[in-house]
């Protein structure tokens, strides 16, 4: 017997106010996320991201490369060896992966931004040394 070819069925448009958005809480205090496409517990992912004005994660690494764009708030990056830099709306940060470095959120506002990773998601902490 034949079996009947599927039809592929073309994907369908998002378009979502901010105010559509699902946010959740992370296994981090503080933290929310709202997935865009993809599955950051299982693969790659675009995502909105919302940092609690004053959390700081502390030091940390990535497997995966990390990119983001900045929303609003005003986002902290220190790469281990370099001074830290601010990073506000508009501002664009590329982590590589496995790249030791401290993040926080600037009293003051929120921080909201977009993801994108090519793998999933994991947060490895890293202990300073003293």
């Amino acid at each position: 017997a034949k079996v009947p070819a599927k039809k592929a069925v073309a994907p369908a448009d998002k378009i979502w106010a901010a105010s559509d958005m699902k946010w959740a809480d992370t296994e981090m205090k503080g933290i929310q996320i709202s997935a865009l496409w993809g599955d950051p517990k299982k693969g790659e992912y675009g995502a909105m991201e919302k940092f609690a004005a004053g959390t700081d994660v502390g030091w940390h690494t990535h497997t995966n490369r990390m990119r983001l764009v900045m929303v609003s708030g005003t986002l902290v990056l220190e790469v281990k060896g370099q001074p830290a830099k601010e990073i506000g709306p508009g501002g664009f940060a590329d982590d590589p992966g496995k790249v030791v470095h401290h993040t926080s959120c600037k009293a003051g506002a929120d921080c909201v931004f977009f993801v994108h990773q090519h793998g999933k998601f994991d947060f490895l902490p890293v202990e300073e040394k003293k």
